[in-house]
């Protein structure tokens, strides 16, 4: 747990850190949007492995990167593999800035659950299974690219209180 302020960035290059989100898992954070985000994607929590499997795990914001700044801070949360269709779930509630939310993303068997402030607001059943991705990056408050974060889609707000578990906590 800790704090991530709105300029900055917790970056875990390939092989610096030892989660492998496989099974069952929770990503879970508080979030204060210090403003309506911009139009494009920004990340809360994000991964990107550089095996064949190509494994990508996010829980942000305004995935369909939504142009009208009234929409651009919808919670999403989603799965990519390699050679998969890509999996996602878009919540329904545009975070107010100014204000904490919780967010979850959460996977059970093979079921993606999001929730914002403690009611599921998407789930999907995913049609795979996610391969090791252990030698990944992990970014929090950016989406990492080819060894650096991607600060065109830094966060913008501050993540407090982040846990990632080897369970699924909501159900």
């Amino acid at each position: 747990t800790g704090e991530c302020r709105a300029d900055k960035m917790i970056y875990f290059p390939q092989g610096t850190h030892n989660i492998n989100l496989v099974g069952d898992f929770t990503i879970e954070t508080w979030l204060y949007m210090l403003e309506n985000g911009g139009a494009t994607r920004r990340d809360i929590f994000s991964t990107k492995s550089f095996t064949s499997s190509n494994v990508q795990i996010s829980l942000g914001l305004n995935y369909y990167a939504n142009p009208d700044p009234s929409h651009s801070n919808i919670p999403h949360f989603f799965i990519h593999v390699q050679n998969n269709p890509l999996d996602h779930l878009v919540g329904t509630t545009n975070l107010q800035p100014r204000q904490w939310h919780h967010l979850a993303g959460v996977k059970r068997g093979n079921t993606l659950l999001l929730f914002v402030n403690g009611k599921m607001e998407a789930s999907e059943t995913i049609p795979f299974t996610i391969p090791d991705n252990l030698n990944s990056e992990i970014a929090i408050g950016a989406h990492p690219v080819s060894g650096q974060p991607y600060s065109e889609r830094n966060l913008g707000g501050i993540v407090e209180e982040m846990h990632i578990s080897n369970t699924a906590r909501y159900t």
